[in-house]
């Protein structure tokens, strides 16, 4: 993934954008980019839109939007960033955050009143962390719902859309001013008059590709806990933006910072709800004992099951909150499976994971108490509110998932790349999972909906400075104006 650096080159097709990108964020940086009249051409490696957004539900947090107005749901962009930063303890960029939590609603509608996107509130209780209903998605809740009407607006826009083509190099003087793309030609097009051209040449470059999780080299060199984790994200994730970047002399920033998941199904490898523990189960060891407070963000208790013996766990619950998992495909498929197991008593269910009796019966013991408010967790959770787990009871063996960082090339709120003594690039973009993003420097800044509220945000943030950046200050308002 080179970067070639020259003064001047010449290029037989030139686009005043490119995007490097087909999930939500490149296609929102595309669209915003389009909006402002701008040419814009889209490179995705894969035959399909959808990146890492296809592989998620459909939640974006936004604040203060007409849809919670509606709803009579109270919120604000300040309200929000303080959830932001509470969870990552105060380590998130305050510009940063701010900027995308104030851009947030407008965002939302923006997709909603000019592309079409069918937005309602989620009705469930907020996540842990938020203080508000504020999370966005499509009727189907769907990433993959969310990327054909993103790919349907796009298409209608007039936005160029390479698929089955890869970015392979860059061009780029020596002051960072880049040049143009070259593409890999064993690619198919939405575009045909496109189609016999491998270099392009820029005005502006969006990376909204993904982050580095399929690369295990920079797994091992930038988030070494999660070494022994399955990799759950977009097989495109090999670190190209961090690769260029860092070629082109960009800062990079918070590249500990991640997403993990705490309850994969084993062995199917099935990601099970969150509900799961959330409505009163808990998670025990190979010794039948907790070892970590359930509450605590899915990072760390990624972390946390991936320390146990064979950086495995058990999720425990009863009827009443299998009935409720039942509702969730992916607990549904781990059941069709086989993976979770029933039993009458607790010392059948200890049979039955393979358990010691005697650890699991005290643990429970020690459970009851807590809900009763006997005795304190020392561990540190809140089971007050919490319905007792009653027979029958179930189990589920489960490992950690990686499934996308959230550090990456250093932006500024302009979503400009900046390089390593804090100046920005001229005219190279970023979003998504390759840039940072605003969990923070550590795993327990992510709060929910974290990574797809930065991809929508800051991708239309990138696409307008991008189109921007084409046009004079006078164009850009006209452009706007229409």
């Amino acid at each position: 993934m080179p970067v070639h650096f020259q003064q001047t080159k010449k290029f037989e097709l030139s686009v005043p954008v490119v995007v490097v990108g087909g999930g939500a964020c490149g296609l929102i940086a595309a669209l915003a980019a389009r909006d402002l009249g701008l040419e814009v051409l889209l490179v995705e490696r894969e035959d399909r839109l959808g990146g890492s957004t296809s592989l998620a539900p459909c939640l974006i947090p936004a604040a203060f939007t007409k849809y919670q107005t509606e709803a009579g749901v109270a919120d604000s962009p300040q309200r929000f960033a303080a959830d932001i930063q509470r969870r990552s303890k105060g380590g998130g960029d305050v510009r940063m955050v701010l900027a995308v939590t104030r851009a947030s609603g407008p965002t939302v509608e923006w997709l909603g009143d000019r592309h079409g996107i069918p937005w309602v509130l989620d009705d469930a209780p907020p996540p842990p962390g938020h203080s508000a209903r504020r999370m966005h998605t499509v009727p189907e809740r769907s990433g993959v719902a969310l990327i054909e009407r993103l790919w349907a607006a796009a298409r209608k826009a007039g936005v160029a859309i390479y698929t089955g083509a890869r970015v392979a190099d860059l061009f780029a003087t020596e002051e960072g001013r880049l040049l143009g793309v070259a593409i890999d030609r064993s690619m198919r097009t939405e575009s045909p008059g496109l189609a016999r051209h491998d270099e392009v040449g820029v005005q502006a470059l969006i990376l909204a590709c993904a982050g580095f999780g399929a690369n295990a080299n920079y797994v091992r060199r930038f988030v070494p806990e999660m070494t022994a984790a399955n990799f759950m994200g977009h097989r495109g994730s090999t670190g190209d933006a961090l690769q260029w970047g860092t070629l082109l002399g960009a800062g990079v920033e918070d590249l500990g910072a991640f997403e993990a998941h705490a309850s994969l199904s084993l062995p199917q490898g099935t990601a099970l709800s969150t509900t799961l523990l959330a409505e009163g189960g808990f998670k025990v060891n190979a010794r039948g004992e907790r070892f970590v407070n359930e509450d605590d963000p899915p990072s760390e208790l990624a972390i946390a099951v991936l320390n146990q013996p064979e950086t495995a766990a058990w999720d425990i619950f009863d009827e009443r909150v299998h009935r409720s998992g039942m509702m969730d495909e992916g607990y549904r498929q781990a059941y069709t499976a086989g993976a979770i197991r029933r039993a009458e008593t607790v010392a059948a269910l200890a049979k039955a994971i393979g358990v010691p009796e005697d650890g699991l019966g005290a643990t429970f013991e020690h459970v009851r108490n807590y809900e009763r408010g006997k005795d304190y967790d020392l561990l540190g959770r809140d089971f007050s509110g919490t319905p007792p787990l009653a027979a029958p009871f179930y189990g589920v063996q489960v490992g950690a998932a990686f499934i996308q960082n959230q550090g990456g090339l250093a932006i500024d709120p302009q979503a400009r790349v900046l390089r390593s003594d804090g100046t920005a690039f001229v005219n190279l973009f970023a979003a998504g999972n390759a840039a940072c993003g605003i969990s923070g420097p550590r795993a327990f800044g992510y709060l929910a909906g974290n990574g797809l509220l930065a991809a929508a945000v800051l991708g239309r943030i990138a696409g307008l400075g991008a189109a921007r950046s084409n046009l004079g200050a006078a164009e850009a308002t006209e452009a706007v104006a229409r």
